[in-house]
């Protein structure tokens, strides 16, 4: 399978994505220190600029198209704008995108603060964009995870915290608490089994099988709590592992705050190396060190931007968690190959 990632940042999306198998035939990207990256680590991959000009046609055909559209305005640490504000408005031109494009699916990433940005409103209007039909909030609010359907599409959600994202359930020890939201065009697959929600949660026509008619219900929603399925004594094991620290990101999202423990002394916080804070990304060491710049030039990141990237970013094993069970369930044809 193919993909397209916008706002890649230092493309942490495209990372796990290709650690499950899929390939990446395009980026597109504005800021110029995550072009940077991008440039040096995805040479032969085509690099677009600014969303806002694009259209389904200035990138390769693509199964996937994915971008987590910016969280500023949607995230609790912001000033709340919402979909109306400036950043987070994005989100438009990336359903603008996967309908002029045609791929089958669209991944969308997100703070956790989008379910509750304008009480619920928000996230609403996500999914009846995505779907083409209108998403009433649920009376009790949005749940962690759940399913909507409608003429164009099916959308699934879930909650997902990049902790318990690694192999065996132990991921980066962060508290990383992430939204996806996953839709598809009718022939493809069921977005609610490749986030492995509960069966009988769907409350949704098959996408490979319902009439156009039925899937035209407006707004068809279901949704059920999820755990984690982890006990604390298995967090805490899993933090001894890694030298009994926790990485987290600051109110603004941008500086990463180590804590760690050193006998029966207090936890103290320091900040963490650029390295370390890609390591609580599940990406690689140093993949934000170095970037090509728009004269081709190679040139060494300073701190301030490494930390900007990485707080800003899409942890891997996320991704890769979905593009495994993406490419697993998968049976659409690719587009443009054959």
């Amino acid at each position: 399978m193919r993909f397209v990632e916008l706002f890649a940042g230092a493309g942490g999306c495209s990372l796990g994505l290709e650690r499950a198998g899929l390939q990446c035939v395009a980026h597109a990207e504005i800021h110029p220190h995550a072009r940077a990256v991008l440039r040096y680590q995805w040479p032969a991959v085509p690099l677009l600029g600014d969303v806002t000009t694009l259209n389904g046609a200035d990138h390769p055909p693509c199964d996937l198209l994915a971008g987590g559209s910016p969280c500023q305005d949607l995230s609790v640490a912001g000033k709340r704008a919402g979909l109306e504000g400036a950043r987070s408005s994005l989100f438009y031109h990336q359903a603008r995108l996967w309908e002029e494009c045609g791929a089958p699916y669209l991944l969308w990433e997100n703070v956790a603060g989008a379910l509750s940005s304008q009480h619920g409103r928000d996230f609403s209007t996500v999914l009846s964009t995505l779907v083409g039909t209108p998403v009433a909030v649920p009376a009790d609010g949005w749940g962690r995870g759940g399913v909507a359907s409608g003429p164009a599409a099916v959308a699934a959600w879930r909650v997902f915290d990049l902790r318990y994202m690694g192999p065996g359930g132990f991921g980066p020890p962060q508290r990383r608490v992430r939204v996806f939201v996953l839709a598809a065009r009718a022939g493809a697959a069921d977005p609610a089994a490749i986030l492995a929600l509960t069966q009988g949660v769907c409350g949704h026509p098959d996408p490979r099988e319902a009439a156009p008619q039925e899937a035209a219900l407006s707004g068809v929603v279901s949704r059920q709590p999820l755990t984690s399925g982890l006990c604390g004594g298995q967090i805490a094991r899993a933090l001894t592992a890694c030298h009994t620290a926790t990485g987290r990101l600051d109110p603004n999202e941008q500086t990463f705050v180590f804590q760690a423990r050193t006998h029966n002394t207090k936890l103290s916080p320091r900040r963490l190396m650029p390295v370390e804070a890609e390591r609580l990304q599940g990406w690689p060491d140093d993949h934000t060190a170095t970037g090509i710049d728009e004269q081709g030039r190679a040139y060494a990141l300073k701190d301030t931007p490494r930390y900007l990237l990485c707080g800003n970013g899409c942890g891997a094993p996320h991704a890769e968690w979905i593009g495994r069970r993406l490419m697993a369930m998968n049976n659409a044809p690719m587009r443009g190959v054959g």
